[in-house]
């Protein structure tokens, strides 16, 4: 990722949208902690995030859609 800058404020709905290969993933791992930055501030609530965020929780994609197309009527 490169010059990416973003700021949520308390109340806001964020969507990430992009083609692909554009870091959406990467970013998303790196705000749950299960990937490490190698560069630059994250924070959360003020706060630097380091490690796992126990407050942020994800769901996989390719699960999601493997676990919808797979599932027995």
């Amino acid at each position: 990722m490169h010059d990416f800058n973003l700021e949520v404020r308390q109340g806001e709905f964020l969507t990430l949208l992009g083609t692909s290969g554009c870091e959406k993933s990467t970013f998303l791992n790196i705000l749950v902690g299960l990937v490490q930055k190698s560069a630059g501030d994250l924070r959360i609530a003020g706060r630097p995030l380091q490690g796992i965020n126990p407050h942020q929780g994800v769901v996989m994609q390719g699960y999601a859609l493997v676990r919808y197309w797979t599932a027995s009527p």
